[in-house]
């Protein structure tokens, strides 16, 4: 029943279909080029009637506004990719209907003026005014009451704090570099490397792990020289009096040191 009803309204008009053609398609007067990548759009009106003649008794002013009307729906209503084609097309419209170059130059002129100044306008209203900058150190219960006191007064207040986020996260991400020594060891046990942990084999089966802030390299020689030649107080064996543990000797195998 409604569509016999909705038939019988529309019997007067004739409705059409668009289909694309040459990858391009109509919509009202707007043209649709498809690509691979995106869709472009140009002003292109559907009437095929040519524009009204220069020559005819209407006043200036009206011909004036039909010529501004044509270019500038070709540069509001087209994309930037179909912007000069469009605006070409129009131009040469209002040539065929007898519009001198000069009235179009300068209604072209009166657009271009006409733009920057939207453009400018834009950009200052965009662009907030310029406030009075205060920075002060924050405190608890104090700075924002003292921020809203200032602000009566147009000044922007902002904080700044001691320990930064950034600060923060470098301390906690940084990178770590291994100490290394410029000496030129005569003996070399392992790696130049400062404040490490390392750990020295034994011939029993164990191991003696230790800490050192020098040259690791430094603390292996100091074991590994006789007492005579190397007195220190913090020696860990004596290679000519090696310990006797279950029937095996506790030596140090140097060779085998790992940092």
């Amino acid at each position: 029943m409604c569509f016999i009803i909705t038939d019988t309204e529309l019997t007067p008009l004739e409705l059409t279909t668009e289909y694309p053609s040459d990858n391009r398609l109509r919509f009202l007067d707007l043209e649709l080029s498809f690509s691979n990548n995106h869709v472009c759009w140009g002003y292109a009106p559907r009437s095929q009637k040519s524009l009204l003649p220069f020559s005819s008794a209407h006043s200036k002013i009206v011909k004036r506004g039909i010529a501004r009307a044509c270019m500038k729906a070709a540069l509001e209503r087209s994309c930037d990719h179909q912007v000069e084609a469009s605006f070409s097309s129009q131009v040469a419209r209002l040539k065929l209907a007898g519009f001198p170059k000069t009235l179009l130059t300068s209604i072209a002129e009166s657009l271009v003026s006409g733009f920057k100044n939207k453009c400018s306008t834009a950009v200052q209203s965009a662009t907030p005014p310029q406030q009075s900058v205060a920075v002060i150190p924050y405190v608890h219960k104090v700075a924002h009451n003292l921020k809203k006191v200032v602000s009566r007064a147009g000044v922007r207040l902002l904080f700044s704090a001691r320990n930064k986020l950034g600060s923060l996260c470098q301390q906690v991400n940084r990178e770590t570099k291994t100490k290394r020594c410029s000496k030129k060891h005569r003996q070399k046990f392992v790696e130049c490397c400062e404040g490490v942990v390392y750990k020295i084999p034994l011939s029993c089966g164990r191991y003696y792990v230790g800490q050192t802030g020098r040259c690791a390299n430094d603390r292996m020689r100091e074991n590994f020289l006789p007492a005579e030649i190397c007195s220190t107080t913090d020696r860990i064996f004596n290679p000519k009096k090696p310990e006797v543990r279950n029937g095996f000797a506790k030596k140090p195998i140097f060779p085998r040191i790992s940092v």
